[in-house]
């Protein structure tokens, strides 16, 4: 793709002067080729007054550069929109484009002109067999997927077939419509013509598990295959056979100190590695299991055999404490049980919780410190010795009011959500943050009820659309990620919308507005996670995005608060960005560092640190303005050890 912006020839402006003080020209027209296999397009998209009514647009095309004057613009669209995809181009024809917004009589064109060419496709060829991997011998019949990589990592693995829709501009996040499908011969060999690119292959065959190259279930996994003009490459991809599990019976009771049953929640959450070949696995996905306890204490898992789990038994009644069998408060503490047959008298006796008269309490309200907030406040626990149960939740009332009782001593950051508004944990001076730490830290002894820990939460920008971001948060050290805050930011780094992740680790931002996002996920204890940039084209499509949280490993507590103790390259902020964006990290001890950023194909574009660095965190800024739009890769050396790599989005 290239694009070029350029002033509009004076002839075309003649058009503008009656009424040019009353009606605007639109604004930031760019193009962007979309070089789908299902339909190639040239994306068009500019900026106007929301304000201004009765608008319509007419995009003007000529069939060659910005500077071929012998061919004339002509009318190829009229429409009300601030976007158009113009599907009717060949691949290698340059096409220029300006647009003209009409009010009335009036017929105004935009200051710059841009265009934009999709690229010829050139072809390889992929040759294979696949053989079962106990037998060597091809399946009866098979099916083999290659999936084109945009240079983003996507997890969504999809199983469902999915067809192209002509209408929708964004062809390049549809894995299933530009997915090519190859089946086996008669001999058991498949053949494919491919157009150059890296691709995933996924083999399926009927009783057989569905598996990506090479030899891995997820697609984030996958080995990318590479297919060049003119090249033929072979490959022997061996499959497994689908093998049904055995499972048993774990049981046991419920009860408190007196002998009286209790009625609880027991969670068996399974925590060793399974083999990729294993059917059920993939295709069951729990990696927990619930249970309820009956009117005697009693319950039962049913657990696959293989399996190692930890319990975790969560009481109804809040006077007695949770805890992980045998008799663990935290989850790296807990008992596994390796389940090789049935597993009997996993039995809990339940402590009762202490009582403290103590507590944190305050308000929620707008940012003009009138309106009461319908919000949802938590209370994070600096020594978060527990993942699971070191959050405590409560919500207002009609005033805007919360409180929380019956907490356990130590220090606490308190973070506030209500829909609609930017959420925000508490700083003594009232300045709004979304990085857990920066927030102030609240002291609670067993006494002490602290009150006036207030908020004032801005309203977010309202896009009265029905867009839903959707998907799931989990946390790599096995610890729970439910209270997690995941938030939507734009290009400009500002907050669209956010949701807090629920107990089963789900979450939904709402009625964000078309344009391009980065989703960040962060926990207290936790580095944040963030997401590949989304995209939001239309005003009613649904995104899901699935995010990991690892333990803050470069962070130790101590009482004087965070120390840095590791090594550690964070997120760049914002991101995506344009055209600069500033990258920190984390040094635990003096150290010779380099910090360098290459592109996606591994070539270095920018050394921004290369010398001895003190501990301590540091930061340093990154201008991307020499360089194209697209994905590229900070790695962060220390000693001549590579300590982290971040990928960063520069979308202009």
């Amino acid at each position: 793709m290239k694009s070029k912006l350029l002033l509009c020839p004076v002839l075309l402006m003649l058009v503008i002067v009656p009424g040019f003080g009353q009606t605007p020209a639109p604004t930031n027209l760019t193009a962007v080729s979309s070089a789908s296999l299902c339909a190639p397009a040239i994306i068009l998209s500019w900026e106007y007054p929301s304000e201004t009514e009765s608008v319509e647009f007419t995009v003007y095309r000529k069939s060659g550069a910005l500077d071929d004057t012998s061919v004339q613009f002509e009318i190829v669209k009229r429409t009300d929109d601030t976007r158009y995809c113009d599907y009717h181009i060949e691949r290698g024809v340059t096409y220029s484009y300006y647009v003209a917004a009409g009010v009335g009589e009036t017929e105004v064109a935009s200051l710059t002109m841009v265009e934009a060419q999709v690229r010829p496709i050139e072809f390889g060829v992929i040759n294979g067999t696949v053989v079962d991997d106990s037998t060597n011998l091809p399946p009866e019949k098979y099916m083999v997927k290659f999936y084109p990589y945009d240079g983003t990592d996507d997890d969504h693995d999809d199983d469902d077939e999915e067809e192209c829709d002509d209408d929708d501009c964004d062809h390049d996040d549809d894995d299933e419509c530009d997915a090519i499908v190859v089946f086996s011969d008669s001999n058991g060999n498949f053949s494919a013509r491919l157009a150059t690119g890296d691709y995933y292959l996924r083999v399926s065959a009927e009783g057989y598990v569905k598996e990506y190259y090479d030899n891995v279930l997820k697609k984030k996994e996958a080995t990318l295959v590479r297919v060049v003009a003119d090249d033929t490459l072979t490959f022997t991809i061996r499959i497994a056979k689908k093998t049904k599990p055995q499972f048993y019976t774990l049981s046991g009771w419920v009860k408190d100190e007196s002998g009286n049953p209790q009625r609880a929640t027991v969670t068996a959450y399974v925590v060793n590695k399974h083999n990729a070949w294993d059917w059920h696995w993939w295709e069951w996905g729990e990696r927990k299991l619930h249970a309820k306890t009956d009117p005697a204490g009693n319950y039962w898992l049913r657990l696959r055999g293989g399996d190692t789990v930890v319990v975790f038994v969560k009481p109804k009644d809040h006077d007695y404490l949770s805890e992980y069998w045998d008799n663990k408060r935290t989850y790296e503490e807990a008992d596994r049980i390796a389940v090789a047959g049935n597993v009997f008298e996993v039995n809990v006796t339940l402590d009762p919780k202490p009582v403290y008269p103590n507590g944190i309490t305050g308000y929620v309200l707008d940012a003009d410190g009138v309106t009461p907030l319908d919000a949802r406040v938590v209370a994070y626990n600096r020594t978060h010795d527990n993942r699971r149960c070191n959050r405590y939740y409560t919500e207002t009332d009609s005033t805007g009011t919360y409180s929380f009782a019956n907490l356990k001593p130590g220090s606490y950051i308190v973070l506030a959500w209500s829909k609609g508004y930017k959420p925000t944990y508490f700083r003594y001076d009232g300045e709004p943050t979304r990085k857990w730490k920066e927030a102030d830290w609240i002291a609670v002894s067993e006494t002490t009820v602290v009150g006036n820990i207030d908020f004032r939460l801005n309203a977010r920008r309202n896009h009265h659309t029905q867009t839903v971001v959707y998907g799931s948060v989990s946390a790599s050290a096995g610890g729970m990620a439910d209270a997690a805050l995941v938030y939507a930011a734009n290009i400009n780094g500002e907050l669209e919308g956010s949701a807090m992740v629920e107990m089963d680790g789900s979450y939904e931002i709402e009625g964000l507005g078309t344009g391009a996002y980065l989703l960040t996920a962060t926990l207290m204890g936790y580095d944040d996670a963030q997401s590949d940039g989304i995209s939001i084209v239309t005003s009613n499509e649904s995104k899901r995005a699935n995010m990991t949280i690892s333990p803050d490993g470069t962070m130790g507590l101590g009482e004087g608060g965070f120390i840095a103790t590791q090594y550690r390259l964070n997120q760049n902020y914002p991101n995506p960005f344009n055209p600069g964006t500033v990258v920190s990290f984390v040094i635990g001890t003096s150290s010779f560092v380099t910090l360098k950023v290459y592109n996606i194909l591994g070539n270095e574009v920018a050394t921004l640190v290369n010398g001895v660095v003190p501990a301590g965190e540091h930061e340093v800024r990154f201008d991307g303005s020499s360089l194209p739009s697209g994905i590229y890769i900070a790695k962060l050396s220390a000693n001549n050890a590579v300590v982290s790599v971040r990928k960063m989005m520069l979308m202009k």
